[in-house]
């Protein structure tokens, strides 16, 4: 399939997907918008759908790039296009609560020292393993050569949930939805940006 077929078909799943299952394996079939809609920048990234440690821990994306001297990793939880993230009353929607729980789990788990290099290893291992973007198996150096789990590496851990449309959001939840990464420590992003992605990739021919 090419790679505008593919995209017209991420589109169609976010359009008329009531859940985030369809548009999750979409999104595995088109994994350079998943890369733009977290770095913009940088072609020296890696990605891992359903990354898990154990039975406790799952994240249905990770994103791994490189720069000089570290790694961002966006962990990435996908809820359905067409809920809405608040209530009538401007609280968390039950789904984006559970999302935020998944997150919140995540950072307590990064955040402990004992248990960074045993994930810096997992992801490492994940990533060469069952990387959506270049499939080669290639171990996962930074843009001075340092390997992921390098001692020396810089890891940078960032966390967000895509979910809802922008339709959804009045001005003042969206307000409130653009000072999430300040007051709750994760990005909300809705399908929207990734519709505005998958058209700039679409439409250009790098990519193919």
């Amino acid at each position: 399939m090419s790679l505008g077929a593919k995209c017209q078909e991420l589109k169609k799943a976010i359009e008329s997907s009531t859940g985030e299952r369809e548009v999750h394996r979409q999104l595995e079939a088109n994994p350079w918008v998943i890369l733009r809609l977290f770095e913009t920048g940088h072609n020296n990234g890696y990605i891992v759908s359903h990354f898990s440690l154990g039975d406790e821990f799952e994240a249905d994306l990770v994103v791994l790039c490189g720069f000089s001297g570290g790694w961002n990793v966006h962990f990435v939880e996908l809820e359905p296009p067409s809920l809405s993230p608040f209530n009538e009353s401007g609280d968390y929607s039950p789904r984006l609560n559970h999302a935020a729980g998944q997150i919140r789990r995540w950072k307590l788990f990064v955040e402990q020292p004992s248990k960074e290099a045993y994930l810096i290893s997992q992801l490492a291992r994940a990533a060469q393993a069952k990387d959506l973007l270049w499939h080669n198996g290639r171990e996962l150096t930074d843009s001075v050569g340092w390997r992921f789990d390098d001692p020396r590496s810089m890891h940078l851990f960032h966390f967000h949930v895509v979910m809802g449309r922008r339709q959804h959001l009045d001005d003042t939840l969206m307000t409130r939805k653009a000072g999430l990464l300040q007051t709750d420590g994760f990005e909300l992003i809705t399908y929207d940006r990734v519709l505005e992605w998958a058209a700039i990739i679409e439409n250009d021919h790098t990519y193919s």
